[in-house]
C-alpha cells in the first residue's frame, strides 16, 4: 500500500527548502489521488523554489466528506505575494495538468 504521508515528507525532504511545513488529515486515499497529490506537490515545491524568494511554505492536504483539499502557501514576495492553491485547478499550467489527470 502506498503510504500518502510518507511519500509527502519525501518530497518535502527532497525539494531543497528549508521550512516546509505540512498539515495531513486524512485518511483512505485513493491510490490514483494519492499519487496525484505527491506529483502535485513536487511540482508546487519545485516552482516555489525556483520562482519566489519565500523563506516558508505551508502544504495543507485535507480530506472533507465529499472532497479533498491541496493548498500550497508561500511566504514569497517576489513579483508580489504567490500561492499555489491548487484545491481548484488554477495557478501553473504545469500544477493544472497534473490536478486534471486525478
Amino acid at each position: 500500500a502506498f503510504d500518502l504521508r510518507a511519500g509527502l515528507e519525501g518530497v518535502i525532504g527532497a525539494c531543497g527548502l528549508d521550512d516546509v511545513r505540512l498539515v495531513y488529515d486524512v485518511q483512505d486515499v485513493p491510490l490514483p489521488v494519492a499519487y496525484g497529490v505527491v506529483a502535485v506537490v513536487r511540482e508546487a515545491l519545485s516552482n516555489v523554489a525556483k520562482h519566489s524568494d519565500a523563506t516558508r511554505v505551508d502544504v495543507s492536504v485535507i480530506e472533507y466528506p465529499a472532497l479533498y483539499q491541496l493548498i500550497v502557501q508561500d511566504n514569497g514576495s517576489r513579483d508580489g505575494a504567490r500561492s499555489t492553491a491548487v484545491d481548484v485547478p488554477t495557478g501553473p499550467a504545469s500544477v493544472c495538468r497534473r490536478w486534471r489527470s486525478v
